[in-house]
C-alpha cells in the first residue's frame, strides 16, 4: 500500500480506540470508572494486543500514515490510540505493549496530566522513549464546537504548546474531546498545525485532506476474541451495532443539547 496524498481518501485501515486498561480488582472507583464502554479488562487487553503480535499486523503510530518519505504503508496495518492520558495506560497497557513490541498513539488531556488518576510527564516522557506517540486532546477536555473562537484555540494550542515543550517532540495530531466536530473546528486545528484529527465515529475509511480525517473504533469489553480479529480484517458487520449506537447516540445530543446529554451522562456514569 502506498502513502497516500491530502485529498484522497485513503486505506481501509482500523483505528482502534481505547481509554482505560484495567487489571482484576480495578476499575470499580475514581474518575471514568463507571462507564463500561471506556475501561477494557487487561486480559482481554493482553489477548487483543498478542492476536496482532501473532497474526503479524504492523502497528504504526498515525505520524506514519502521513509521511509519505517514509514508503507505503503495509496492507495489515492497524493503528492503536489511547484517549485521555489514565495512568493505567502506563501501568497495565503498556508492558503488553513493550512485550508484543507494539506502537500506539497516546491523546493526553494536558489540562489532566499529573492529576490523581492521570499519567504525569514522566511517564509520558518514559512512553514516549519505548516508542509511543504522545498527541493532544485538548488542554480541558471540552466540547470545542460549543466553545467561543478564543477559548477553542485557546484548547487547541495550549495543549500543542505544552506537549512540544515538556516532551520535545511535534504535536501534528488531536482528538476531538467528546467526539464533537465540526467545519469550525477543523479550520481552526489546521490553522493551529494540527494535520489529523481524530474522531469517535466508527469505521474503516479516513479522509486524507488537511487536515486528515480519521474514524475510529471505540474497543470494549463486548470485543472478544472472534469479534476483534473480525475487526482487525476489516470486516465491516463487526461495527454495525457500533455505527447504530453512534447516530442514536448524535440525535439524542441533537434532540436534547449537549448540555442536558452531558448532566444525563454524569447523572448515570459519574463527572
Amino acid at each position: 500500500m502506498r502513502a497516500f496524498s491530502p485529498g484522497e481518501q485513503g486505506p481501509r485501515l482500523p483505528i482502534l480506540m481505547y481509554h482505560r486498561v484495567v487489571a482484576p480488582g480495578q476499575g470499580d472507583s475514581g474518575p471514568g470508572a463507571q462507564n463500561p464502554a471506556y475501561r477494557l479488562p487487561l486480559p482481554l487487553f493482553w489477548e487483543q494486543m498478542h492476536l496482532l503480535r501473532e497474526g503479524g499486523y504492523p502497528t504504526p503510530t498515525l505520524n506514519r500514515l502521513l509521511d509519505s518519505d517514509a514508503g507505503p504503508v503495509q496492507d495489515q496495518s492497524v493503528v492503536i490510540t489511547f484517549d485521555d492520558g489514565w495512568v493505567d495506560n502506563y501501568t497495565n497497557a503498556l508492558p503488553v505493549l513493550v512485550e508484543t513490541g507494539l506502537k500506539a498513539t497516546l491523546f493526553v488531556v494536558t489540562g489532566f496530566v499529573g492529576r490523581k488518576g492521570y499519567l504525569n510527564w514522566r511517564q509520558l516522557a518514559e512512553m514516549q522513549g519505548k516508542g509511543m506517540s504522545v498527541q493532544s486532546h485538548t488542554h480541558g477536555h471540552k466540547p470545542l464546537p460549543l466553545l467561543a473562537e478564543e477559548e477553542m484555540r485557546a484548547e487547541l494550542e495550549v495543549s500543542k504548546g505544552s506537549i512540544e515543550d515538556r516532551l520535545g517532540t511535534a504535536v501534528d495530531f488531536l482528538s476531538a474531546p467528546h467526539g464533537m466536530l465540526d467545519a469550525r473546528v477543523i479550520r481552526a486545528a489546521r490553522s493551529s498545525g494540527y494535520r489529523g484529527i481524530c474522531t469517535s465515529e466508527p469505521g474503516f475509511t479516513h479522509t486524507y485532506g488537511a487536515p486528515a480525517v480519521f474514524k475510529r473504533i471505540n474497543i470494549s469489553s463486548r470485543f472478544g476474541p472472534t469479534r476483534f480479529q473480525r475487526v482487525i480484517k476489516r470486516n465491516r458487520t463487526s461495527i454495525l451495532s457500533d455505527v447504530a449506537m453512534k447516530r442514536l447516540g448524535n440525535l439524542v445530543k441533537k434532540s436534547l443539547g449537549y448540555k442536558n446529554y452531558r448532566k444525563l451522562y454524569v447523572l448515570r456514569y459519574g463527572p
